[in-house]
C-alpha cells in the first residue's frame, strides 16, 4: 500500500492544464449529471455537496503539518510556485456526514511563508464555509482538473470522481485543494437498470 496522501494514478475526464502533468482521457462512460456538475462548478464545494446530498457536514482533520515541498504533489509544487527547498502546510482531511460516512477525502496546500489561510485542526466548519464566516476577503476558484481517480490507494477499491483547484484569494495567495468522493454518495455509473436515487437521500 502506498504512504503517499495522493492517488495513484487518475483517469480525468478532461485533460489537466499545462500546470499538471497530462493524464490520459478517461475511457469510461458519461459521468450521472449531479456528478457533473458538482465536478465543473467553481464554487463552494461543500455547498454544492449539502444541496446534494440533503445534510450538513462537518470535516474531520488527520493531520495539519508544515512540511517540505517535496511531500506534496509536483502538480500542486507547481500550481503554488514552490521550489523543492520551501515549505508548505499540508493538511489531509475527511467531510463527513451526520452518521459519520465519510463523504470526501481531501488535501489541502499551501506555501508555509505566506498568511495563515487554514482553521486549526480542531475547527469541524469545512474551509470553504469557515473562511466566509470569516469574511475572509474575495475567494476565486480555479479548475486544474476533475474526472476519475481511486477511493484510496488500497487493492480492489472502487473509482471515485475527484477534482482540483487553486484558491487564489485577494491577498494573492494561493491555497491548492484535491478532493475525492465517496462513489457510494457521488456515484460515477449511471448504468442502464440500475437503481440510482439521489445521493443520500431515503428510496
Amino acid at each position: 500500500m502506498s504512504s503517499s496522501p495522493y492517488p495513484r494514478s487518475h483517469l480525468p475526464v478532461d485533460p489537466a492544464p499545462a500546470a499538471l502533468a497530462r493524464p490520459r482521457r478517461s475511457p469510461d462512460p458519461p459521468l450521472p449529471p449531479e456528478t457533473r456538475l458538482l465536478l465543473a462548478s467553481d464554487g463552494s464545494t461543500t455547498l454544492l455537496l449539502e444541496s446534494l446530498l440533503g445534510f450538513t457536514m462537518t470535516v474531520h482533520v488527520i493531520s495539519q503539518e508544515a512540511v517540505d515541498a517535496t511531500a506534496i504533489p509536483s502538480g500542486a509544487r507547481e500550481v503554488l510556485q514552490l521550489g523543492d527547498d520551501s515549505r508548505a502546510v499540508r493538511r489531509l482531511s475527511e467531510l463527513r456526514a451526520p452518521d459519520g460516512r465519510v463523504v470526501s477525502r481531501n488535501l489541502v496546500a499551501h506555501p508555509a511563508a505566506e498568511s495563515p489561510h487554514l482553521p486549526d485542526a480542531a475547527d469541524l466548519t469545512p474551509l470553504g464555509l469557515r473562511l466566509r464566516a470569516l469574511r475572509f476577503p474575495q475567494q476565486h476558484r480555479s479548475l486544474l482538473a476533475h474526472g476519475l481517480t481511486h477511493w484510496d490507494d488500497a487493492a480492489h477499491v472502487p473509482v471515485c470522481a475527484f477534482k482540483e483547484y487553486v484558491i487564489r484569494c485577494a491577498d494573492e495567495s494561493r491555497i491548492y485543494v484535491r478532493e475525492r468522493f465517496n462513489p457510494g454518495l457521488v456515484p460515477v455509473s449511471d448504468a442502464v437498470g440500475t437503481s440510482r436515487p439521489l445521493p443520500g437521500k431515503a428510496t
